[in-house]
């Protein structure tokens, strides 16, 4: 769907929706790769969640509620849904989780994430989150600046939850979050390829409604090239990084064939 950029007047109105709220604006800058409306990655803000390896467990799963990231106590909204992953499938690099392009030039120093549905394997207790929404520290903070693409990393880390568990199996997670990582590892992202851009080579890749699209490379030496992609398809992401706003994978796989 293309979008109309708003007038200078009618932008600073919406960034001044900042002050106080959640800020809500209908435009979007960094959406319509590749068509005719004019592409602005600047100001973007992605969050990324990882998590460290914990031999004692097998699986880690946990639903995502809302994320929040607050400032000054205004509270900017990035997630709301229900985003069900086993963490230990990121020990090597994270999940897109959102992004947001209608962030003001403002420095973020707590996020709040909403987590339920706690469910540990092997596991001879059932463990339950104790406490929800939890409100973390953003260390170093994370600046966002209309000039360049911000970064969130968000570590949940399984082994400090599970020491931390009380008699009863209550588990209140342990949260570690970092701004502005000049390159953020991703592990697996599905999705689809949203539509090709030829004149850069690359391909708009939606990982899902809330976590928007990212333009994608096709990795060197993988032997694809454009034409093999076709709008639509479903295609799996695995390894690489972010960088810039655009995702650099290590290897592509269309699950959708061509034709």
């Amino acid at each position: 769907m293309k979008t109309t950029i708003p007038s200078l007047a009618t932008l600073l109105s919406l960034l001044a929706l900042g002050c106080g709220g959640d800020t809500t604006a209908a435009w979007k800058l960094c959406t319509d790769f590749g068509g005719s409306t004019t592409t602005n990655c600047n100001g973007t803000v992605v969050v990324i969640v990882h998590d460290a390896q914990e031999p004692s467990v097998s699986s880690f799963q946990v639903t995502v509620r809302r994320l929040e990231l607050l400032e000054s106590g205004s509270t900017y909204t990035f997630f709301a849904g229900a985003r069900r992953e086993n963490l230990l499938d990121f020990t090597e690099g994270g999940f897109l989780l959102g992004k947001r392009e209608d962030v003001p030039e403002v420095e973020f120093d707590t996020l709040r994430i909403d987590l339920e549905d706690l469910a540990v394997s092997p596991s001879g207790a059932g463990y339950r989150i104790a406490r929800s929404p939890v409100e973390v520290r953003i260390e170093p903070p994370l600046s966002v600046s209309r000039s360049s693409v911000s970064s969130l990393r968000i570590d949940i880390d399984v082994r400090a939850s599970l020491a931390g568990a009380g008699p009863s199996g209550d588990v209140i997670p342990v949260i570690i979050a970092s701004g502005n990582e000049p390159e953020a590892r991703l592990s697996v992202s599905h999705g689809r390829v949203a539509r090709l851009d030829a004149a850069r080579n690359r391909f708009v890749f939606e990982a899902s409604p809330e976590a928007g699209t990212y333009r994608a490379a096709i990795p060197d030496g993988s032997g694809l090239s454009l034409g093999d992609l076709v709008p639509g398809s479903e295609v799996v992401l695995e390894g690489g990084s972010l960088r810039g706003g655009e995702l650099h994978p290590m290897r592509v796989t269309i699950v959708t064939p061509k034709g």
